[in-house]
């Protein structure tokens, strides 16, 4: 086989989708940075459209919940009131600005959840698995670390997994597909297991026909 792993070309697009802003000062994305100058950034999703269906990479944040600007806006100096969990990002660090719903990115698409052939999600932070219960008839794809970690959290992390309704697949009634590493989704796509900025966290190779091969990291960057 050739490009690593993949032995024919079958994805026709990809597009991304918005699904939320958010701002924070560089002390977040940077060790020793500035706290005081303030950078905003653009969450996504990804929607591949593929010979062998769509494959849909993350689902944002979840819609129409009011912890989403709660919990990451008010500040505080208990860092059990942030999702994230991580210790040293007070909530006065971040500001969620917008959230746009999953299913209204895929819509603007001509699309909804259950074309969804597959939904790989890269790791369990909420901006990135909150719309996965909409995606009942599709297969969700995570890594087994992430899914073992999630479960069973060292105290050091163990608000990364707070709320539990938003990554506990088996209560949502998901099927899905645990990896163990790197591993062949649909022809012309493949992740990647890529630990860093999550455990278990999923990167994506993809054989794009114009533009050849795209590696979508995403969060792997802030690690």
């Amino acid at each position: 086989m050739q490009n690593g792993g993949q032995d024919t070309m079958a994805v026709k697009g990809m597009y991304l989708m918005p699904t939320g802003e958010v701002t924070w000062n560089r002390e977040m994305e940077l060790y020793g940075g500035d706290r005081n100058q303030k950078t905003r950034e653009q969450m996504f999703a990804v929607l591949i459209d593929t010979d062998d269906g769509y494959v849909l990479i993350d689902t944002g944040y979840p819609p129409a919940d009011k912890r989403v600007f709660e919990y990451l806006n008010e500040p505080s100096k208990d860092s059990s009131s942030i999702i994230e969990g991580v210790p040293w990002a007070r909530a006065d660090n971040w500001k969620v600005t917008s959230v746009t719903d999953i299913r209204k990115c895929l819509k603007n698409h001509g699309l909804k959840p259950d074309d969804m052939r597959y939904v790989v999600v890269t790791h369990f932070h909420w901006d990135h698995v909150g719309g996965a219960k909409f995606f009942k008839n599709s297969k969700i794809v995570v890594h087994k670390d992430a899914l073992s970690y999630a479960k069973w959290p060292d105290p050091f992390w163990k608000n990364n997994w707070k709320p539990r309704d938003m990554w506990d697949l088996d209560a949502m009634g998901l099927r899905y597909e645990v990896v163990l590493g790197d591993k062949l989704i649909v022809p012309g796509v493949m992740v990647m297991h890529t630990p860093g900025h999550a455990f278990g966290y999923l990167s994506l190779i993809v054989n794009c026909p114009k533009d050849g091969q795209i590696i979508l990291a995403g969060d792997l960057f802030h690690a």
